[in-house]
């Protein structure tokens, strides 16, 4: 297929070694950074365009990768289902709810193929847990995101990308949900101190630390904890899940593992590769098959995440529980 990049920021590197480990052709490119866009274009050969706009009148793909903060991802990827082009989005799916629904709705008007990118949905045993998991009573489950990440201009601006709630722990309530099903209250606290070192701008408005906790529909409670930290310290990236009769922990990055033991008998589960590769190829996939559901997050499940996630930020501000908005 001939695949368009719409942001050719940081994250625009993991998808470009996937993409060519899967042996597809990046065909055009756009990035409002000149030095951006070159950089792309001189890795992938690709044609370069300032704008969306440009690329998709005249790039001609017949898929695109949109990597763009996330205000402007509706306006972007519904311009291009409107045009039948499959759209992989990179996570959240939207910054509000309004335009994270327009996209659910165009996709299920069009049918045309749209993944979101929760990498860890992607991860070979994720179903299993769940399915463990499904008719046990559940207790807990506890998400840590423990590491250094890019400090971009818009991430670090609360407003414009709803910081580490959207950005990071968006992941964790993710996974979450895609074990445990919905949240139904949310609690949080969060502190803005420095940890990060020099990727961390000193105009930073963002909470450096985060500790979420969300009460789930079928009774469990589940944490998320997030530490944005220097690079040069050890990271962590863990999952615990604990129900009547079983208990597993997962590891989530750089290897992605699952040990425990249910009803006395071990547990051992390994995927063979990234996660973030496993959902590239399985949008990819879907998107020659015009098969939506096949893809690993759908608009619709990461519209739920970003649900939970908007009442976590909610509650950063009062200070109280909060309601989750499942409407």
């Amino acid at each position: 297929m001939r695949i368009g990049l719409i942001g050719c920021g940081w994250i625009a590197e993991t998808h470009l070694a996937n993409l060519s480990a899967l042996g597809e052709q990046v065909t055009c490119v756009c990035d409002p950074d000149p030095e951006r866009r070159a950089w792309a274009a001189g890795l992938t050969g690709a044609e370069a365009f300032a704008d969306a706009e440009a690329l998709l009148e005249n790039g001609e793909p017949e898929a695109v990768l949109v990597l763009t903060p996330p205000r402007i991802h509706r306006e972007i990827t519904v311009e291009a289902l409107e045009r039948g082009l499959p759209v992989y989005l990179e996570k959240p799916v939207a910054r509000d709810l309004a335009d994270a629904k327009e996209i659910v709705a165009t996709v299920e008007r069009t049918g045309v193929v749209c993944a979101i990118g929760y990498q860890w949905r992607a991860i070979t045993w994720v179903p299993q847990v769940r399915d463990l998991f499904a008719e046990r009573a559940l207790g807990l489950l506890a998400v840590r995101m423990f590491g250094a990440t890019a400090g971009r201009t818009w991430f670090t601006d609360q407003a414009a990308g709803g910081g580490q709630v959207l950005e990071r722990a968006s992941h964790g309530i993710d996974l979450v949900q895609a074990i445990a099903g919905p949240a139904v209250r949310v609690s949080a606290t969060g502190v803005n101190v420095p940890l990060a070192g020099g990727d961390r701008p000193s105009t930073s408005e963002i909470d450096d630390v985060l500790a979420l906790t969300l009460e789930l529909e079928r009774g469990a409670v589940a944490t998320v904890q997030v530490v944005w930290q220097r690079d040069d310290l050890p990271r962590t990236y863990a999952l615990d899940v604990i129900g009547d009769g079983a208990r597993i922990e997962g590891v989530l990055d750089p290897e992605f593992r699952a040990r425990g033991i249910a009803d006395g008998a071990p547990v051992d589960l390994q995927d063979d590769g990234a996660p973030s590769a496993h959902g590239l190829e399985r949008f990819l996939a879907a998107a020659r098959a015009s098969a939506p559901h096949e893809v690993a997050c759908t608009p619709a499940q990461a519209t739920a995440s970003l649900a939970t996630a908007l009442a976590c930020e909610q509650a950063l501000i009062s200070g109280g529980r909060v309601t989750v908005d499942a409407g």
